[in-house]
């Protein structure tokens, strides 16, 4: 179990592994992260069903989290619960920038390890 455990099994797979990081940096990198819930609900039955053999979706984390809130007035949290709902067979992970998780200042290792354990109860895997 663990990192350890996880990094082992990664490795003992036979063929590539493929991530897809287009919910999270896709958005981010062409419309300022301003894609909204609804419209990657919309696409999340096509993308559970055509990327069913990805490694993981990227979908969270980074500026995301702050621009979900701030500029889209939706709830980060309920946005993950959502897409998680929408695509049960594929593994989530997020973008955690070190302390500073998905904010933009360092935070105690106590609040990033916290945070981390909410995202997982999320839908993070």
């Amino acid at each position: 179990g663990g990192p350890e455990g996880f990094a082992n099994a990664v490795r003992k797979f036979p063929y590539t592994l493929l991530g897809d990081t287009t919910w999270r940096d896709a958005h981010q990198s062409l419309l300022a992260t301003r894609m909204r819930t609804v419209d990657m609900a919309s696409i999340a039955p096509a993308t559970s069903r055509a990327f069913s053999g990805l490694y993981a979706i990227e979908c969270w984390g980074g500026a995301t989290f702050d621009v979900c809130m701030r500029f889209l007035r939706e709830d980060p949290w309920q946005r993950l619960h959502h897409l998680r709902n929408l695509v049960p067979n594929i593994p989530f992970q997020m973008l955690l920038r070190g302390a500073n998780a998905v904010g933009y200042t360092s935070y105690p290792d106590n609040l990033v390890y916290e945070f981390c354990k909410h995202a997982r109860q999320g839908g993070v895997d």
